[in-house]
């Protein structure tokens, strides 16, 4: 019976947040992805209009050469052109936005609390501990105990040997940020 309530923990502080933090980045990046095939459909449209103008441009290119274009008609060709590519630059630069936007790395965390930040267990006794990262999405930690053993998802073991040890918790986007938490096990 505590085995399955440690088990319930370990899937309420650890697994069930995590998979939130995934549905929100999917959700982010299926929008983002949404908005480049966007931008990329915009921009096939524009570069057809742009071979078009390209197309007819070597075609009175040809007549000219063979005597047979006025100038007028290369002029407008060439506006026909010049216009293609001046509307296909700032779809270019939309689609090269939109491309950095796709994944931007979240911000970095500016602190990390431990809970409990102070337990008694006994020699050989786990205890589950969670963490939480402010001032980024990224709630992800890596684990360290000084004695004992702790495991990526807070669950810490203590050696059959009385003691203590400090628990930290470093953030994972912002590894210089760590927060502690204390353990005695007699």
């Amino acid at each position: 019976m505590n085995r399955d309530r440690e088990i319930l923990d370990l899937l309420q502080i650890t697994v069930i947040p995590l998979l939130q933090e995934l549905n929100n980045k999917m959700t982010t990046a299926a929008q983002a992805l949404s908005d480049l095939q966007a931008a990329v459909t915009t921009l096939q449209g524009q570069l057809a209009n742009l071979q078009s103008a390209d197309a007819a441009l070597d075609a009175a290119i040809s007549q000219l050469s063979a005597g047979g274009v006025s100038p007028s008609a290369i002029e407008g060709i060439v506006a026909t052109l010049n216009a293609a590519s001046a509307s296909l630059k700032p779809v270019v630069a939309d689609l090269t936005t939109q491309a950095g936007n796709l994944n931007p790395p979240p911000p970095a965390a500016t602190s990390v609390s431990v809970s409990p930040a102070t337990a008694t267990i006994a020699v050989g006794a786990t205890q589950q501990f969670s963490a939480s990262v402010a001032g980024t999405t990224n709630q992800t930690v890596e684990w360290s105990a000084s004695e004992g053993t702790i495991y990526s998802t807070g669950l810490f073991t203590a050696p059959a040997t009385a003691g203590s040890a400090t628990i930290t918790a470093a953030s994972q986007q912002t590894p210089t940020v760590t927060g502690t938490a204390s353990v005695s096990f007699a």
